[in-house]
């Protein structure tokens, strides 16, 4: 898989900033990029591999639009730019060359448990004023993930030494992190799905709830059991026709209510006896 694109800075009022006026802010600045990937998994032992090669170019970049590579930081950014055991955004390059490979094997027939090896280098252009000794910067990792039985949730366990960070006693850097993933969708789609007749909280304990009301105006509801019907959405049917006739039941007794109901009522027997009395034949009409 390829992809490439451009990305386009512009600011509207251009000029110098910092305590001595320093630093300066282009009024557009241009990024373009391209990014090869591969990645395949085993059929069988579910075992991954994945290698992407991306670069980047850029005209009149500033410290807001430079080119940012360093640490993982989960859902930060469409396509990160990651070195493992370096801080966050830690290098700013105007141009640069990132090559990144993983590895992920399954630990347990359940494929449950996964180990991955992650290693990356990179070449760069540093933005003025970001320089440092050497354009390569390597690092590696690894990490321990479990994924949970109905996959609404996993974490991960990750290692990352950074070979060439700069730091006070010199190059080399460790970072430890942990991710915990929740995905609320299949957490639904998996315990709260009425619809679903395999999974569910409701197992083996769902109910068919179905309400009417009968001609006393009282509801009549039937429950019973069934399986692995939906019956969360039974009851929560039943439920809204107990509110309903509730509702019927206050109108019924309010004294508006019962006045117009006797007043209907008597209007119907006048209308009945006067019908009755039109199709009954007279005395003096022959049978």
């Amino acid at each position: 898989m390829t992809q490439s694109g451009h990305h386009a800075d512009i600011h509207a009022c251009p000029s110098d900033y910092g305590f001595n006026n320093d630093r300066h802010v282009n009024s557009i600045s241009h990024l373009f990029w391209a990014r090869a990937l591969l990645a395949y998994t085993l059929p069988d032992s579910k075992q991954n591999f994945m290698v992407s090669l991306t670069a980047g170019t850029s005209i009149e970049t500033d410290r807001f639009s430079a080119y940012r590579l360093g640490g993982f930081l989960p859902l930060a950014s469409e396509f990160p730019l990651t070195l493992p055991g370096y801080f966050y955004q830690e290098l700013s390059a105007t141009r640069f060359a990132l090559f990144n490979a993983n590895y992920s094997v399954p630990l347990d027939p359940a494929k449950r448990f996964a180990l991955t090896a992650v290693a990356s280098t990179a070449y760069l252009n540093y933005l003025p004023g970001f320089e440092q000794r050497g354009n390569w910067n390597s690092g590696v990792g690894g990490g321990l993930s479990y994924h949970s039985t109905s996959d609404a949730w996993q974490i991960l366990l990750d290692y990352g030494y950074g070979i060439d960070a700069i730091r006070t006693r010199g190059r080399g850097a460790q970072t430890v992190g942990i991710l915990v993933q929740l995905n609320l969708e299949r957490t639904q789609s998996k315990y709260y799905n009425t619809n679903d007749n395999n999974n569910g909280i409701l197992r083996g304990l769902r109910l068919k709830a179905e309400g009417k009301s009968n001609g006393d105006g009282q509801l009549v509801a039937s429950i019973r059991r069934t399986g692995l019907a939906d019956g969360a959405k039974r009851l929560n049917r039943a439920w809204i026709l107990l509110r309903r006739w509730r509702i019927q039941r206050r109108l019924l007794q309010s004294p508006i209510s019962s006045a117009y109901t006797r007043q209907s009522n008597c209007q119907d027997q006048e209308q009945e006896q006067r019908l009755g009395a039109r199709d009954s034949p007279r005395d003096d009409q022959p049978l």
